[in-house]
């Protein structure tokens, strides 16, 4: 009976275990980045169509808890297709709506036949090969990793010594290319994307205040002029470590925090601060002298027509009102 209890209790334990792990790895799926391969694989420059490294990047991927967009969706896309991604965010954008990818791996991969040669009175063919790979974000186009790696093989005949090479060339970078797609999305977990609003500022330095801000501010990771309205450059802004910008903010010197929110930020050169502070700042009210008698919940439609307390006409008279916070 009790190694009956025992075995069951094994069972239980060994069950639950599995079905944690399992549950684990489907959170971590929903909150990884979708990933898309594309290897182009050559054997003495003609295209051979097989996916031996993508497959392998594929399964390291998959082990690590990632989502991998299944390559018959886009089976008839070319790696230098996808390369014109880099750098071009618009071009980016069109890729990730199209698969739904956020990151892209692609890359070239060829094997050149060297010849024969003979060990032990047993012909071998020899073939050499390379594989170059670019890991590119799709939301900026920026390339967050590249590798290489290379490799010979030799084989009774030319396709073992082929898939042999290819297997060989996969087992060097499939979990480097991982490795660096978790590094990425680590800093994603701390990057935030807001935009800049710089108050005073013609729109004709919008190209010069682009470039200085990535040039000076390592923080900003990515930064694009989006339009000009009424005296303000607005830019979209992927930020790393809020707390580290700031420092390089102040240390930069030529723009000043205005106004800081969840979803913006605004700047102004300090000649223009107190312009900008009264035109796109927050003024506070605060009355501390304020008295209401006692309020009985059960007298709430009396309550509606008749206000608990009015603040001083004098204050309504001279400000505007937009939001009111009341804190007791």
């Amino acid at each position: 009976m009790s190694k009956t209890l025992s075995l069951g209790f094994f069972l239980i334990l060994f069950y639950s275990l599995l079905f944690s792990q399992d549950v684990e790895k489907a959170v971590k799926r929903m909150t990884q980045p979708e990933v898309m391969v594309v290897i182009d694989e050559f054997v003495d420059g003609n295209f051979t169509g097989t996916r031996t490294i993508a497959s392998s990047i594929e399964n390291e991927l998959l082990k690590e808890g990632f989502k991998v967009i299944d390559y018959h969706a886009f089976e008839s896309i070319r790696a230098k297709e996808l390369e014109q991604a880099e750098g071009d965010p618009e071009k980016a954008k069109e890729y990730e709506n199209r698969f739904g990818a956020e990151i892209i791996v692609l890359g070239y991969a060829s094997a050149e036949y060297g010849g024969e040669s003979e060990f032990y009175d047993v012909k071998q063919h020899k073939y050499t090969g390379q594989v170059d790979i670019k890991i590119i974000y799709t939301d900026t186009g920026e390339l967050i990793g590249s590798l290489t790696a290379s490799d010979r093989k030799f084989g009774q005949d030319k396709r073992g010594a082929v898939n042999s090479l290819f297997r060989s060339l996969a087992n060097k970078v499939a979990k480097d290319v991982v490795a660096k797609i978790k590094e990425r999305a680590k800093e994603e977990e701390q990057i935030k994307k807001f935009e800049i609003a710089v108050y005073g500022i013609s729109q004709d330095k919008a190209m010069q205040i682009e470039s200085e801000l990535q040039k000076f501010i390592p923080s900003i990771k990515a930064l694009k002029y989006k339009f000009f309205d009424t005296n303000v450059l607005v830019f979209d802004a992927l930020i790393v470590n809020e707390d580290q910008f700031r420092k390089e903010l102040a240390n930069y010197g030529k723009l000043k925090i205005i106004k800081f929110t969840p979803k913006r930020l605004t700047l102004s050169p300090p000649e223009k601060e107190t312009e900008a502070k009264t035109t796109v700042g927050e003024v506070s009210l605060v009355i501390t002298d304020f008295s209401i008698l006692p309020i009985f919940p059960s007298q709430y439609n009396f309550y509606a027509t008749n206000p608990i307390e009015r603040l001083p006409s004098r204050i309504l008279q001279k400000a505007k009102f937009e939001m009111l916070r009341f804190q007791f």
